[in-house]
């Protein structure tokens, strides 16, 4: 649960294959004081994970951006890899934000293999 004014820093899973979040209300920022207008409150940021990769990009395409940024809804749930760095922006609502994350972890075993 997030109130007003939380978020969560730049951050992975390690230890972990596949990492998740489950939003069960995300404000819509419909109460946010005034301020800048590129904020996106209660959005989740993933980072490119190739370290350099856009170095030569032309701003705005599309296909080498360093940064994707999803708004979620409420009733959404987002997976990805463990290893990919990801932030929450923080939560300019007095209403709370509600969100039920996870991490699925796979144990080895010998008998995986044929």
């Amino acid at each position: 649960m997030n109130r007003f004014g939380d978020y969560h820093d730049l951050h992975n899973h390690p230890h972990s294959w596949l990492s998740g979040t489950y939003y069960v209300r995300v404000p819509q920022g419909e109460d946010a004081p005034p301020g800048r207008s590129d904020r996106t409150p209660n959005a989740i940021s993933f980072f490119d994970p190739r370290p350099q990769a856009n170095m030569l990009a032309i701003k705005g395409d599309p296909q080498v951006d360093p940064e994707h940024r999803i708004l979620p809804q409420g009733g959404e749930m987002l997976i990805w890899p463990a290893f990919l760095h990801h932030m929450v922006h923080v939560n300019l609502s007095h209403e709370a934000r509600i969100s039920i994350s996870f991490n699925i972890v796979l144990l080895w075993r010998d008998e995986y293999l044929p």
